[in-house]
């Protein structure tokens, strides 16, 4: 259908205020648009955006880095405005999203030949200094005085510390981190009461990673000597507050942190390694797979700095490979863990959504959500997207209604709500991806909203966040032409050649319309909802003429296994409740006659 944009203006009331739409049809459909911004970034390069964050004025700030571009929009005055070869960047935005307050390189000095640098996170304060992490193989990264480290400490990847002055003109602080190995900086926090967290991948050797002298772990206990890290700085002092490591004998590192109150903070990440330090309330205290070396799980580990004690440490996976993309607290006591999974016995439970692989033939990449109890053995977990492939989760946030959730998806067969954004999974050559945005009910029994988010080419999702709002920020790299941005935003064009971008999206929940029903259906309409569903779903249809109305539905054998007259209908909108609970598990399809007219639909029981 043709789209039509609707000026909306506000109205005060005695209760607070209204939206009012002016001057259209109110025959047709009204959808509120759930994207808020959408913008590209970059040039003839490739450039990826790994981390973003908003600021408290609606403005925003992105990083990530640049390949072989020495035309990166930089502005004049930033830090550091030329570069060579792979290096970081922070672009700063201003209120609405227009323009740029600063973009700088972030890296070695010009010229410099074969470093690499990977900014992967950052965070605004609130004086507005913008701070990052990521990781730089350069023997030149940019020191000030008062350095945790001042040199790359024997290994040939180091974390680094920066943080620039709110214009993006001065170094206000900047370190490595990193042992004798490879270490990098993944993750950021900020508490509001002057202290910024920091997590990551860190390495032991010689010299070992920087830890402080009352940290729980100051020290790896195993070989070889792997781990993750956090951090907690004190952005008063300008100095190191606390730091401590998660040892463990194998590859892993720390991908991303929650925090319930200063102090508190939840970390998860995925490691191959046999010894995890787990607590004796873990959920899973050994490794999905323990017949193989190189099989990660995820490691979920929450931290109270305030006590000085690990709480609760725990595998989480099943007998391949996973990787966490996002945590978060529900109800300051139950822990949200969501991440990717190739595992068919990942630990789920009965009545979610997906407790099951639904794409039994492929054992592909699925995402999963899971509800975790750290104070007794309860648990509640589903796959999502199982019926797709390459599916994986990037963030996520939970609040007492609801779980919302981003990341990529590799194919058709997301689970879709009738509100969704963007229904097409915008392929155009095998092998391409998309953006996804999703919301499930707490309990995971029901999928509140799904929908793709993308251009008709590929996307790559490498990092994002909720706001304090509850909006989500993706960011990453484009091949789409036809990316969705929004009106006055700073490159509605692109380059094609592999741009940064970065979209905010509000993910709706069932409180918050986003489609206003048209008063008079101009067609007719039939949805299931939810879909897939156990044992029951409603079916909702529009009649835009009266007619006599029945219902029916069939199995893939083509066979009856449900009908009902709804007899004369008048023009409007109906629902009509469908319980499944003596069907088996499968495919059928729903069919609606309305008098000479006809619409079906499929539908998924699973069990």
């Amino acid at each position: 259908r043709r789209q039509h944009e609707v000026a909306v203006h506000y109205k005060l009331t005695d209760h607070g205020y209204r939206l009012i739409a002016d001057n259209y049809n109110h025959n047709r459909e009204l959808v509120i648009d759930p994207l808020l911004y959408g913008t590209y970034l970059g040039n003839t390069g490739e450039d990826y955006g790994y981390g973003v964050c908003a600021d408290a004025s609606g403005g925003f700030a992105v990083c990530g880095y640049t390949r072989l571009e020495m035309d990166f929009p930089t502005t004049p005055g930033a830090y550091q405005t030329e570069a060579d070869g792979l290096s970081g960047f922070i672009t700063r935005f201003n209120e609405d999203g227009s323009d740029l307050v600063f973009s700088t390189y972030l890296g070695a000095p010009f010229p410099s030949i074969g470093y690499d640098t990977i900014l992967r996170s950052v965070f605004i304060d609130d004086s507005g200094r913008v701070i990052c992490t990521g990781s730089t193989r350069t023997r030149e990264w940019p020191i000030t005085e008062n350095a945790i480290q001042d040199s790359l400490n024997g290994g040939f990847i180091d974390a680094v510390f920066t943080i620039l002055s709110p214009d993006g003109s001065t170094l206000v602080y900047s370190t490595y981190l990193g042992g004798g190995r490879a270490d990098t900086g993944t993750d950021l926090l900020y508490d509001g009461q002057g202290s910024i967290y920091c997590c990551g991948e860190a390495s032991g050797w010689e010299p070992p990673f920087p830890t402080t002298p009352d940290a729980i772990f100051p020290e790896f206990t195993s070989s070889p000597e792997f781990g993750a890290f956090l951090l907690r700085f004190d952005l008063t002092t300008m100095s190191l507050d606390y730091s401590t490591v998660l040892p463990f004998s194998g590859l892993g590192r720390a991908w991303t942190m929650s925090l319930a109150e200063p102090g508190v903070v939840l970390m998860g990440g995925d490691t191959y390694a046999f010894d995890l330090p787990v607590t004796p309330n873990a959920h899973q205290p050994e490794i999905g797979n323990p017949n193989s070396e190189y099989t990660y799980d995820g490691f979920i580990a929450l931290w109270d700095l305030n006590a000085n004690e690990l709480r609760y440490c725990s595998y989480w996976g099943g007998e391949s490979n996973e990787g966490l993309g996002g945590i978060s607290f529900l109800l300051d006591s139950l822990i949200v863990v969501g991440g990717s999974t190739y595992s068919s016995d990942f630990p789920t439970t009965e009545g979610v959504l997906e407790p099951e692989r639904i794409d039994t033939l492929h054992n592909g990449l699925s995402a999963f959500i899971s509800v975790i109890d750290p104070n007794s053995e309860q648990y509640i977990s589903t796959y999502f997207g199982s019926g797709s492939s390459a599916v994986t989760l990037n963030g996520i946030k939970a609040d007492s209604a609801g779980i919302s959730f981003f990341g990529r998806i590799g194919g058709q067969n997301l689970p879709l709500s009738s509100n969704a954004y963007d229904t097409t999974f915008n392929d155009g050559v095998s092998g391409q991806t998309d953006n996804y945005t999703a919301r499930l009910t707490t309990d995971l029994t029901t999928l509140e909203y799904g929908s793709y988010l993308g251009g008709n080419s590929r996307e790559d999702i490498y990092g994002g966040r909720f706001d304090d709002h509850g909006y989500a920020w993706l960011c990453g790299q484009t091949y789409s032409g036809d990316l969705p941005t929004t009106d006055g935003a700073y490159d509605r064009v692109g380059s094609a050649f592999g741009d940064c971008y970065v979209l905010k999206f509000d993910i709706p929940d069932l409180d918050t319309p986003v489609r206003i029903r048209p008063l008079i259906p101009y067609c007719l309409e039939l949805l299931v909802f939810p879909n897939p569903f156990n044992p029951s779903t409603t079916i909702s249809f529009t009649l835009p003429r009266q007619a006599q109305t029945s219902l029916e539905v069939f199995n893939v054998l083509g066979q009856a296994v449900y009908a009902v007259d709804l007899g004369q209908l008048p023009v409007g909108e109906y629902h009509h409740l469908l319980d499944a609970a003596s069907l088996p598990s499968g495919t059928y399809l729903t069919r609606l006659d309305a008098g000479e007219l006809q619409e079906t639909s499929r539908m998924v029981l699973l069990r």
